[in-house]
Parts: C-alpha cells; sequence; structure tokens
C-alpha cells in the first residue's frame, strides 16, 4: 500500500480502529508500507509513549496485547536512535502498568505488558518513585492474589515487579521516612502476608517476597514505629487478613526482633490479641514466644492474665482456658498469686477433662516453686471445699507423682500438720493422705517409714467406717503391715476388695472370704473397667480363693470385656497367669468355646505356652482345630488354623483324631488353600517324625504301618490322568523329604520305605510327562513335580532327570510366564552336569538370571565341584566374555560366584580377584543398584570368611573401588532406600577391610583416607542428594571412623606382635597419625564450603573426635598452618569442642 507520511502519520494519531492502527503501525515497522519516513521506529515510538501517559481518549490502548507487542517491536526497532531514551522517559511506565493491573486480568495482556517491561529494564534505566514503586507492589499483590493466573507466569512476574520495587532503594540518596515506612506497612504488607501463605503460588515466588517483607518490615532505624504500624494495620485491614497471615507476621517478628528486643515481641502479641479477629491466636502465639530462649517478662504474663481472665469476668464473655492453662505453666508466680481465682471460677466452668489439666498446671507451677507443702495445706483443701471434682481419682494420681519430690523430713512434717489441721474434716483430709499413701508406694522405704508412725497415731481416724476411706487403707496396707487396718470394717468399693486381698497376702484369716470373692465377681460385672488391673495385680489370689464356678465367671468377664487388641496384648506377657494352673486352664477353656463361635479368636489359641494345655486339653482344642481347619470356607481362617496346630504339636498329645490317623492328615492337606498348604505339610511331616521317634511303640508302630499301607495303595492306583490335584504325590513328597534312612534300624522299615520312594519317582515322571503332554499345560502342578527331583534323597538317575528336563525345556522354552519352572531345570541341571559341561552351565545361567531369581546359589554350588584347573577353564571363558561384551549385568553375579566357589588351596585365586575387581572397576558407571548390592555383600563376606583371599594388591584395589561409591552415590542415581542401603555396605565394607586386613595397609595409608574422603563428600551439602540429611548414613560412617582411628588388636600382623614392645594397638595409631590430618582437613573445608546438615553432622562428629585422639600436637599444628583465617577459626572451635564434650574424662 502506498501511502503518503503525512497521511499515515495522521492515521496513526487518529481515534480510529484501534486494531486497524495497530496493524498498520506493525506493518510500517515490518517494512510492509510503501511510505518514506525516515525515523519511522522513532515515531511509533514516540506515539506509543504518548499513549501510554493518556487516561482519557486513548486509555482503550494500554488493554490491548497487541499494543505491548508493537511497543516491544518499536523499542527494539529503535534501538540505534539516540533519542529513545529521552522520548521514553516521557512515558509513565508505571503508571501505565498500575491502570492495566486494576483494569483487566487477561492473561495474554498480562504477558504482553511484562514482556515489555522485562525487555526495557534489561537495556534501559526505569526511573520509578518510591510511593510509584509502593503502589505497583501494592496494586500487583492485590490482583494476583485474587485471581487464577497459571503459576508459573505469577513466579515470572513477581521477580520482575519486585526488582522494579527494589529499584527506588538502589539510589544513593535514598532514605526510608516515617511516611514510607508507614505507607509499605498499609499498602504492602497485608497482600505480601497473603501472597506467601498462600498455598497456590510456588515456593521461590514466596521466598522472593518473604524476603522483600523482612527487608521493608525490619528496618534497624524504624523499628520504634514497628508497633505503631502494625496497630494501624490490625485497624485498617483486619477485614483482609486471616489467622494465618498474622500468624506468620508474628512469626516474622519474634525471628528478627526477639533477639534485639523482646519486648518489642510482646507488644506486638498484646496488640494482636486484643484485636477481637485475631484472640483465638493467642495460645498459638504466646507459645510461638516461649519457644524463645529468652525469659519473658511477668509484666507480660500478667497483661495477658487480665485481659483473658478479669476483663472477660467483667464482660461476662467466655474464658480461652487453653491460654490460661499455658500461662500457668510459664509463669509460677502468676500461678502462686492467682491460684485460688483460677480454681474458683474453673470448678464451675469448665469439664472435668479441663479441669484437670488446670489442676496439673498449678500442681506442677507449686512443684517448681517448691511451695508443694502449701499446695496441699491450702490450695488443694480450698480446691475441694468448691468442688468435689477435685476429689477425682485422676487428679489424686497427679498429686501422688509429686510426693517423691518432698524429703522424709519434709514429708513428714506436712503429714503432721494435715492431720492436725483436718483431722475433723475428712471430706478434705481423706484425699490428701490418699495422694500421699499412695505417692510412697513408689518411694523409698525411708520416706515411708518416716510418717508410718504419724499413721499409727492417727489409726482411729484411718478406721472411720465410711467407704472413701478405703482407697487409703488399701495403700497403707501396701505400705505397712495389717496392724493399721481394724478387722471389724466392711465395704462395697472396689478398694475394700482390694485390701482384703492384700490382708489374705500378707497372711490374714478371714471366714468371709467366700462370700467376699463372690461379691467381688459382682462388682466387676457392674464395673468391667476394673479387669485390666485385676488380671495384672490379683492373679495369685484368684487362682487360690476362688471356686471352680467363680473361675468360669472371670474368664467369662475376661473375654466379654477386653477387646481383640487388649487381649492379644495381654496374652503376650501373661507370664503370672500361665503360672496358675486352674486360672489358665479355665481361660483355655473358655477361649476355645469362644473360638466355636468366632474363628477370628484362634489367634489368641497361639499366644498361650504349650506349656498350659494338659492332654485332655491339648485333645479338645486339636479337636477343635481341626474341625475348623478342614470345614471353614474363609481363606484366612484355613491359614491360621493350621497355625495353631502346629502351635499344639510343638508337644503333641497323641490323642487326637489328626494325630493319630493318617487319613486325617490327608484330608487336611486336601481341604488347604494355596497359601496354608506349607503349614499342613509341615503338619503332616511333624506327626509322621513324631511317630517315626517312637516308633517301638506299639500305637505309633501303627500308625507309620498304616499310612505307608495307605501311600502304597494309592501310589498303586495312581494315574496322573485322574488324579489331577496329586494329593497322594504330596502326602508321599512330605514323608520322603523328612527322612534319614541311615537313622532307621528297622530293616522291613526300610524295605518298604525304598520301595515307597521307588513308586513315588515312578508317578512323579510320569505325572511330569502327562503334564508337559497337555495342551495347555498346569505350570503349578509341573513346578512342583520338578521340586521334588531337586531333594538329596531322589533316586532318580541322572540321564532320567536330564530326559525329563528335555522334554519340560522343550515344552515351555518360549514361553515367558514359565520363569519358575526354567529356574527349576537349571537346578536339576546343575545337579546332575558334570565338570565337563561349565561352560554349558554358565551360558545357561546368563540367559535365565534376573536379579529376583534364586538360582545364583545352585551356580555356586557347582561351581565348587570343580577342580582348580576346571574353575579357572570356566572364568577365564567368563572374563574373555564380559570383556567382549562389558554391558551385561548377567556377569556380575556369575563373577560373584567365582569369587565365592574359589578355594585357598588354588594357585591363582589371587589373580583371579584381581581380574574381577578390575572388571567391576571399569563396568562401575554401567552397572543397576541390584549389582552394586551383590557386589558390595560378595566382598564384605568374603573379607571376613575369605581372608586369605586378598592380598595387597587385592586390598588396593577393592578400596579403590569403595571410593568411587562416594562419586555415585552423590547424585540420585537410585531411590532413597537403595542409596543408603549402599553406602551403609560401601562403610561395612571398608570396616572389614580395618577389622582383618589393616596390616596390609601399613604403607598405604594415603588410599585408604583418599576413599574416606570421598564417602564423605556425599554427605556434606555440596550437592542435593538423600544421604545429606540421612542419619543412618551419617552413623554408618561416624562407626567408620571409629574402627579407622580405634584398631582391633585382631588387625595387626603377627610381626607386627611379635618384634615391638609397643601394643599393636599404638602401632596401628602411630602409621596412622601422618595421614589422618588430611582427613580433618577435607572435614572442615566440606564443612566451610558446603556446610553438613545438623542431623547429619550430629551424628558424623562423634567420629571426628576419635581423629583428635589418633593425632599429637604436631599434626594439629600441621592441620592448623594449611587452613586459611576462616578455616582455623573453625578448627579451634571444633578441638575446644573436642576437649569440652568428644574427649573421654575420668570420673
Amino acid at each position: 500500500t502506498t501511502m503518503s507520511a503525512e497521511s499515515i502519520t495522521k492515521f496513526l494519531r487518529s481515534k480510529g480502529s484501534l486494531a486497524e492502527i495497530l496493524a498498520r503501525a506493525n506493518s510500517l515497522l515490518d517494512g510492509q508500507t510503501s511510505v518514506f519516513l525516515p525515523n519511522k521506529s522513532g515515531f511509533v515510538l514516540e506515539l506509543l509513549c504518548d499513549r501510554a501517559n493518556d487516561s482519557l481518549a486513548f486509555k482503550s490502548w494500554k488493554l490491548h496485547p497487541d499494543y505491548w507487542r508493537l511497543f516491544s517491536k518499536s523499542w527494539t526497532a529503535a534501538a540505534s536512535s539516540p533519542t529513545r531514551s529521552k522520548m521514553f522517559k516521557r512515558a509513565k511506565l508505571v503508571d501505565a502498568v498500575v491502570a492495566v493491573i486494576n483494569a483487566s486480568q487477561d492473561l495474554q495482556l498480562w504477558t504482553a505488558m511484562f514482556d515489555f517491561i522485562a525487555l526495557v529494564k534489561h537495556e534501559h534505566y526505569i526511573d520509578i518513585e518510591e510511593a510509584a514503586a509502593t503502589s505497583l507492589l501494592k496494586h500487583y499483590l492485590q490482583a494476583v492474589n485474587g485471581a487464577q493466573f497459571p503459576g508459573e507466569f505469577v513466579s515470572r512476574w513477581s521477580v520482575l515487579i519486585n526488582e522494579l520495587y527494589q529499584l527506588p532503594n538502589l539510589s544513593i540518596n535514598h532514605t526510608v521516612t516515617k511516611k514510607s515506612y508507614s505507607r509499605f506497612i498499609q499498602e504492602c504488607v497485608p497482600g505480601l502476608l497473603r501472597f506467601i501463605t498462600a498455598s497456590s503460588h510456588d515456593l521461590a515466588s514466596k521466598d522472593l517476597f518473604t524476603a522483600t517483607l523482612i527487608q521493608g518490615l525490619f528496618l534497624p532505624e524504624m523499628i520504634g514505629h514497628l508497633k505503631a504500624n502494625v496497630d494501624q494495620l490490625l485497624k485498617d485491614a483486619s477485614l483482609l487478613l486471616e489467622e494465618k497471615q498474622i500468624s506468620e507476621l508474628f512469626e516474622m517478628c519474634v525471628d528478627n526482633l526477639s533477639s534485639k528486643d523482646l519486648g518489642i515481641c510482646e507488644d506486638l502479641f498484646i496488640s494482636i490479641t486484643s484485636t477481637e479477629k485475631f484472640r483465638g491466636l493467642s495460645p498459638a502465639l504466646l507459645e510461638r514466644l516461649t519457644r524463645v530462649n529468652k525469659s519473658l517478662s511477668s509484666e507480660f504474663f500478667q497483661k495477658i492474665y487480665t485481659s483473658e481472665f478479669d476483663d472477660k469476668l467483667a464482660a461476662s464473655t467466655a474464658i480461652d482456658w487453653t491460654l490460661i492453662i499455658y500461662l500457668l505453666d510459664l509463669d509460677i508466680e502468676l500461678t502462686i498469686k492467682y491460684a485460688h481465682q483460677v480454681i474458683s471460677h474453673a470448678s464451675s466452668a469448665c469439664d472435668q477433662q479441663l479441669q484437670l489439666r488446670i489442676g496439673k498446671s498449678i500442681l506442677h507451677s507449686y512443684l517448681k516453686g517448691r511451695e508443694l507443702s502449701q499446695f496441699y495445706s491450702t490450695v488443694w483443701t480450698s480446691a475441694i471445699e468448691v468442688s468435689s471434682q477435685w476429689k477425682d481419682p485422676a487428679f489424686i494420681s497427679l498429686v501422688a507423682a509429686t510426693v517423691d519430690d518432698f524429703s522424709a523430713s519434709q514429708l513428714a512434717k506436712l503429714v503432721a500438720e494435715l492431720f492436725q489441721s483436718y483431722s475433723s474434716k475428712p471430706e478434705l483430709l481423706v484425699p490428701l493422705m490418699t495422694s500421699i499413701s499412695k505417692g510412697l508406694i513408689t518411694c523409698a522405704k525411708s520416706k515411708a517409714e518416716a510418717v508410718k508412725d504419724l499413721f499409727v497415731e492417727n489409726k482411729a481416724f484411718i478406721s472411720t467406717n465410711k467407704e472413701e476411706f478405703w482407697e487409703l487403707r488399701y495403700y497403707l496396707s501396701c505400705l505397712y503391715d495389717s496392724s493399721l487396718i481394724s478387722d471389724n470394717l466392711e465395704g462395697k468399693s472396689i478398694y475394700y476388695y482390694y485390701c482384703t486381698f492384700r490382708l489374705v497376702e500378707l497372711g490374714a484369716k478371714n471366714s468371709k472370704l467366700d462370700s467376699i470373692m463372690a461379691n467381688f465377681v459382682k462388682l466387676i460385672k457392674k464395673e468391667p473397667s476394673y479387669i485390666p488391673f485385676v488380671l495384672n495385680r490379683w492373679i495369685i489370689i484368684i487362682e487360690q480363693f476362688f471356686t471352680p464356678e467363680l473361675l468360669s465367671q472371670f474368664a467369662e468377664l475376661i473375654f466379654a470385656n477386653l477387646s481383640l487388641d487388649s487381649l492379644r496384648e495381654y496374652l503376650q506377657q501373661a507370664e503370672i497367669l500361665y503360672e496358675q494352673k486352674k486360672l489358665a486352664s479355665t481361660v483355655i477353656k473358655h477361649l476355645n468355646t469362644l473360638v466355636e463361635k468366632d474363628s477370628s479368636l484362634i489367634e489368641l489359641i497361639q499366644l498361650i505356652p504349650i506349656q498350659c494345655y494338659d492332654r485332655s486339653l491339648k485333645k479338645s482344642t486339636m479337636e477343635l482345630l481341626y474341625k475348623i481347619a478342614i470345614s471353614t470356607k474363609d481363606s484366612e481362617c484355613n491359614i491360621i488354623s493350621r497355625k495353631a496346630i502346629l502351635h499344639l504339636l510343638k508337644s503333641p498329645s497323641f490323642k487326637s483324631k489328626l494325630e493319630m490317623d493318617f487319613k486325617s492328615g490327608l484330608k487336611l492337606l486336601e481341604s488347604s488353600v494355596s497359601e496354608s498348604k506349607p503349614s499342613s505339610f509341615e503338619i503332616i511331616k511333624l506327626i509322621w517324625v513324631y511317630h517315626l521317634q517312637q516308633i517301638n511303640v506299639q500305637e505309633h508302630e501303627t500308625y507309620i504301618n498304616d499310612s505307608l499301607s495307605k501311600l502304597d495303595k494309592d501310589l498303586s492306583k495312581f494315574s496322573p490322568k485322574k488324579n489331577k490335584e496329586s494329593l497322594v504325590l504330596q502326602a508321599a513328597f512330605v514323608i520322603i523329604s523328612s527322612l534319614d534312612m541311615d537313622t532307621i534300624s528297622n530293616e522291613s522299615l526300610k524295605t518298604t520305605l525304598k520301595n515307597l520312594i521307588s513308586k513315588f519317582y515312578s508317578s512323579v515322571k510320569e505325572a511330569i510327562v502327562h503334564r508337559v503332554s497337555e495342551p495347555k499345560i498346569d505350570k503349578e502342578s509341573i513346578q512342583w513335580l520338578l521340586s521334588t527331583l531337586l531333594i538329596p534323597k531322589s533316586e532318580i538317575e541322572n540321564s532320567a532327570i536330564l530326559s525329563l528336563v528335555k522334554q519340560v525345556g522343550t515344552k515351555v522354552e518360549k514361553m515367558d510366564d514359565a520363569p519358575e519352572i526354567k529356574h527349576s531345570l537349571f537346578r536339576l541341571i546343575c545337579k546332575v552336569s558334570t565338570p565337563k559341561d561349565s561352560l554349558y552351565i554358565l551360558s545357561l545361567f546368563f540367559t535365565l538370571y534376573t536379579p529376583k531369581t534364586e538360582i545364583t546359589e545352585d551356580l555356586e554350588k557347582y561351581l565348587g565341584t570343580l577342580n582348580e584347573q576346571e574353575l579357572e577353564y570356566a572364568f577365564d571363558f567368563v572374563s574373555h566374555s564380559f570383556y567382549l561384551e562389558p554391558g551385561h549385568q548377567e556377569f556380575i553375579p556369575i563373577l560373584c560366584c567365582f569369587i565365592r566357589s574359589t578355594k585357598k588351596e588354588y594357585i591363582f585365586t589371587h589373580k583371579m580377584l584381581s581380574q574381577v575387581l578390575s572388571k567391576f572397576l571399569s563396568n562401575f558407571d554401567s552397572m543397576s543398584y541390584e549389582s552394586h548390592a551383590l557386589i558390595l555383600t560378595t566382598l564384605k563376606t568374603s573379607l571376613s570368611d575369605m581372608t586369605w583371599l586378598f592380598n595387597q594388591y587385592g586390598i588396593e584395589s577393592l578400596v579403590t573401588l569403595m571410593a568411587k561409591y562416594g562419586a555415585l552415590l552423590s547424585v540420585n542415581s537410585f531411590t532413597e532406600p537403595q542409596t543408603v542401603e549402599l553406602y551403609i555396605q560401601t562403610t561395612q565394607v571398608m570396616s572389614h577391610v580395618l577389622l582383618f586386613h589393616r596390616y596390609k595397609l601399613s604403607s598405604r595409608h594415603h588410599i585408604i583416607i583418599n576413599s574416606f574422603v570421598a564417602l564423605l563428600m556425599p554427605l556434606s551439602a555440596k550437592t542435593d542428594n538423600y544421604l545429606n540429611t540421612n542419619t543412618e548414613a551419617a552413623s554408618a560412617y561416624s562407626r567408620l571412623l571409629s574402627n579407622l582411628c580405634e584398631p582391633s588388636v585382631t588387625t595387626m600382623s603377627r610381626e607386627q606382635l611379635r618384634h615391638s614392645l609397643n601394643s599393636s594397638t599404638a602401632l596401628a595409631k602411630r602409621a596412622l597419625r601422618k595421614h589422618v590430618p588430611l582427613l580433618l582437613i577435607n572435614y572442615i573445608y566440606l564443612a566451610l564450603k558446603y556446610n553438613f546438615k545438623s542431623v547429619v553432622n550430629e551424628e558424623i562428629i562423634g567420629g571426628i573426635y576419635n581423629i583428635f585422639d589418633v593425632v599429637s600436637t604436631n599434626e594439629l599444628q600441621l592441620v592448623n598452618s594449611s587452613l586459611d583465617i576462616p578455616g582455623k577459626a573453625f578448627f579451634r572451635t571444633l578441638h575446644g569442642n573436642y576437649k569440652d564434650f568428644g574427649k573421654w574424662k575420668d570420673q
């Protein structure tokens, strides 16, 4: 389009369509409009600056995203113009941004606008006054706190807004005035608090504005004006702020001011909690304030108390008792001053639970103030006069717990005063004496003896025939003999019975004991809450004096009133119950009755020791469990019933049907679910072995003969087509696998058993062949059949096994869902193969191995059958294969098997170990977690069990390998549990090196120290990893340092021991002393440059202190001279802490 310069500039300045004007301006800048306008970019930029300042006819321009995009384009296009900055200074950019923020929340508009601001700020200084910056921050926060912008945009914008807000502060002439400080608090603080407490904003943005808030609030020169401004904020902005924002504000004030001026924090607390909306924050804010390691003023506590208690009483509004309790806990003087007032009002205004908490706080204040006698003599007595709730047993127990804080003389004086003052007021004296006597039970005997004469002198009072005296009498009977208790007293409370039982324990005779016991059972029927205490305290009395009928009733009460969890917990530790034959039997009988109706209680049978069952009880319980086991439809019950049977079979009765009839065992096996079959197998095996051990007794011989006859008969009729579940095979296998033919002297029995074994394996072969031939094979059945061939007693010829392996292998070779069968085939091949098959075995293992397979042990057993030449040949094959295909993890378990399979007398062992460690090192970074874990486990056990395997070169290579784990575990290559596990295993390998092979490293400590430094690195905060916050890993490293610095005698060579007058440990420390300073220097370097998290450093520091035990003054000077100034200061502090806290001192 061709236009004149005059016409196009006139059009762009017109009031026409904004979209057309912006489009024409873009076309002009892009050179798509044919016109001669030499400074077109400057013209457009000047036009846009004018429109930015306009708030009347052209104010809509600022609300169009394309306006800001054009602004960015023209700004860039005018980059070379010398007048660009001059033109832009005319634009009131901040006012324009605030206008947009207030007028619209369109994402495209905001994005275009902030992109332009970011562009300008990058290339040009934006002049902004403090008031404008404050206004910008205020309106931005108001907008984003009320909008739903995507988080990534808010994060980017917040950085830009914060930078603009900070620009006035960069001026050399900038000073904060009272007015500007007040403006920041009133206008910006509400928005900042809402932003940083919102869950929708990202952490980085919150941290950014938190720093801005702290910087603006706590200016040293303005602290004196903080409270007045916060008061105004609470008055003007309370509608905008919620409790969480005010809590955050107070938290910041405490963090930043408490160390300098705690009084301001106290004043702010009063201001906040005086605001009606935020009164509920009082307990939480007070709790935060008390966490400061400084004493708060008594005047402060007094103000809070007056505001909360006196003012609310006057206004007849509800008192916040939680806050009052907190005040009582904090200020002893306040508590003692107002205890009577608090108790007086709490007695009528609080429920029993809250009243108990108030009483506890008052009690502990008197205890801490050493005024406990006063609490007894005035406070508690006046409280009881106000309300009988203060005689509650729970409160009596609380007070009783403080009795031990009296000395014997103080206690005697108190008891004498109380008897003298309140003997005429038993309603006051009884709870006081009850608490004292109850507390004395757990005190030293000398304290009880100190007050005994006082109780004797007041026996008349103690013998008052009222129910509330029985608890006091019971505790006195526990403290002293029966002389304080009159014979002619009777009662109905639980403590009357406890006292009677105690007197019986002391040898007293009671002709009414039968009726007392009967009445006692009636009482606990009404009040079953007493049962737990009765079970713990009076079991022996119950055993001796309860009739069978009462025992039965008591057992019924136990099961009726205790939950299953409580029953389980009690029966796990009821040793005294199990010593009481009558009661234990009654409990078992009642449990059996309940189990018939509720099988979930079967688990309790297993908790009762087998010694508690006589033969009759054992038989009835076994019959019950057998009946449930074969009839239940519930899978869980099927499992638990068999476990209970196994429990009873720890001591068989040979009375039950299951124990004396083999067919019953078969029925048990037949009714098993898959999870309970192992238990059924174990039951059949145990019973059969028990009978076999006593075969010389007729009834046991009969059982053996009948069982063998049954199995022989069933195996003779066995057909894999009919016997799909192979019940007979399973039963026969259980018996065969339990046999030890060498211990059987009966030749006839031996012949019968050999016959059975022959028939069994013939049936197994037949079953395997049939299962394999089926169109859809039963994998579970084949797997089980193959497992029967793995036991040592298997008498099938090797050729027959190989034939079966071939048939099954052909069938499952291409099946991906039959790994267990393939693994069983591998085990069978290992069992029957000869040394010449070693390469085939290794190749097969390579193909089948996964980290979850369990065939490594079978390979290890096979390799253990090879002689030195055969083993070396196999190893060379694997080593060369690994060299050609280094990425395969399957080689790792094979190499570990070679390590475990070699023998001391083999010449090539050291060469083999060196090659294995070399393979581990060269493939270190590509190995999986499972491979690393297997390597570390193998090396750890070999270091202790095969010490001959490691020569000096092998140890050096191994230590070098361990150093690599420091770098590997510095990054999160694995999950957190895996990383921690590998680190701990690495430290354990290093500990084994030090414990079993230190003498090989007498001149190689530099290698050890290098590994220690490498393992220390991931514990520091140098990189963000799982270990630098993990206390388990840090503790493992600390133990490793201890092993380094405190060598055991076993780590020294015989040569060192023979040719030295010094101890072996001294020799080891002397060798170590020259090298360990380097480790200390590295610790200081890491602590200063990267830091250690406090939880980690607390664990490490004990090990670091061990280094100081080794080094002498010379080494300490060496360390000091190697450090810079911060390092020297840190080192002095570290060494000082060692002398104060880490060094052993004789007491």
